[in-house]
């Protein structure tokens, strides 16, 4: 009697097995579904987005218009430096992560001394950018510069001097950034890189009572950079 209630007991409970492993299975699934599920959850693009904050120097072409004046033969040294500049930037603005790329949004500063001419520069320029590929960044900007500088003019014989002269020019150009663009966890973090600008900007006014007779001047910003990001947003 007893081992017949025992075999009754064991095929009741042989029964139930393929129904838990059926639970067991469908509750995997469910939570596989979910995890899946999360991970295909998307941010809106203005909220994946990164604030960027940055400095960079370049050494640069002076132009023809702008060569510091000439040392004369023994110097070579002297000349061949008279012909670039060092032009300083600071730049703020967002980056815009598209699939696996990322646009650049942004607006910068600049200013420069030019010794031999004695021409101070500021400027202001806006970029956009876009990552082609792992690591190199184009993009385009446009630009407007100022420069002061005392100028002397000889009219009818007479050396006339006109302190704080001011032109203004625009222009623009492009340039193409490379640095690491792998992304990372961490919310803040530091990205040097080095570019390459390539552009210039034309004169469109000038303040001198002499103006007329003044040649349009050309600023060129060509050359090579370098420079460091700091990237704030949130974690990937």
């Amino acid at each position: 009697m007893i081992r017949n209630i025992f075999i009754i007991a064991l095929l009741v409970l042989m029964s139930y097995i393929p129904v838990i492993t059926e639970a067991s299975d469908t509750t995997v699934v469910n939570l596989s579904n979910q995890v899946t599920e999360k991970q295909e959850v998307k941010l809106p693009w203005y909220k994946n987005m990164n604030y960027t904050f940055g400095y960079n120097i370049g050494l640069c072409l002076r132009g023809e218009d702008l060569n510091s004046y000439p040392h004369g033969g023994v110097d070579v040294v002297g000349d061949i430096l008279g012909k670039f500049y060092w032009l300083n930037s600071i730049e703020a603005g967002v980056r815009i992560p598209v699939e696996n790329r990322m646009i650049d949004v942004g607006l910068g500063y600049g200013w420069a001394y030019m010794s031999g001419p004695d021409l101070t520069i500021k400027y202001i320029y806006t970029y956009i950018a876009y990552s082609t590929s792992k690591n190199v960044i184009p993009g385009l900007e446009l630009n407007y510069f100022q420069g002061n500088r005392t100028e002397y003019h000889t009219i009818s014989g007479e050396h006339i001097i006109v302190p704080n002269v001011r032109r203004d020019f625009i222009g623009g150009g492009w340039h193409i950034r490379f640095c690491n663009t792998r992304k990372n966890k961490r919310k803040f973090r530091f990205d040097p890189y080095f570019m390459i600008r390539i552009g210039g900007a034309y004169e469109i006014n000038n303040t001198s009572p002499y103006h007329e007779s003044d040649k349009k001047l050309v600023i060129w910003y060509t050359g090579l950079y370098a420079g460091f990001n700091f990237n704030i947003g949130r974690k990937r």
